[in-house]
């Protein structure tokens, strides 16, 4: 991956309790922060019919935000993000349509009502403002997503991680994920090229 600075995905699926967690946590450990960023999120049964529920859960991550954090903090610490994503557009339509859209997704106050986006705008939105999160990381490091029990995930979040390994950066950049056999993990034609799975003995 380092050779090369391209794009590597890596799918553990195994049943529940073989290791898989163990696995990958074992993995990251021996990685310094000098050698690569690591970013984690992971899916959750109960929000397997949330939209971009996994997005939400890596964006609170990255704004330090606990998951029930009240709607004035999560209005604080996306307008403090805002210069840093958009510096010198803060006020651009652009820059004010993510603002909104991530809002809606962290429970903001001032949040639209979802109805007033359509489906493919917010999608879009998303996936520039996930690029334009990447690019902002330290550059001269590798980054590492490690996305935990991704059977649980809803499909738009699936739809969009997707999208975004198709976006060419310069970077490279490792996605490892986990998964109990699901079809939609596994009928996947980009997975099935590409995947590692673990099984009872």
């Amino acid at each position: 991956m380092l050779v090369t600075r391209r794009r590597r995905q890596i799918v553990i699926i195994g049943d529940a309790g073989v290791g898989k967690r163990m696995l990958v946590r074992t993995f990251l450990d021996g990685i310094g922060p000098a050698d690569a960023m690591v970013i984690r999120t992971s899916a959750r049964v109960g929000a397997a019919l949330t939209p971009y529920a996994m997005l939400a859960d890596l964006a609170r991550d990255v704004l330090g935000l606990a998951e029930d954090a009240e709607p004035h903090e999560v209005e604080r610490r996306l307008l403090r993000a805002l210069p840093l994503l958009y510096p010198g557009d803060e006020s651009s339509r652009e820059a004010r349509t993510a603002l909104q859209i991530l809002g809606m997704l962290l429970g903001a106050r001032a949040a639209a009502p979802a109805g007033e986006v359509d489906a493919e705008t917010r999608r879009q939105t998303l996936i520039q403002l996930v690029v334009r999160v990447e690019q902002r990381l330290d550059s001269d490091k590798p980054l590492i997503l490690f996305a935990e029990d991704v059977h649980w995930a809803d499909q738009d979040s699936q739809e969009l991680f997707a999208a975004l390994l198709k976006i060419r950066t310069p970077r490279p950049i490792l996605g490892v994920m986990t998964s109990r056999p699901d079809p939609r993990i596994t009928s996947s034609p980009r997975i099935s090229r590409s995947r590692s799975c673990c099984s009872r003995s």
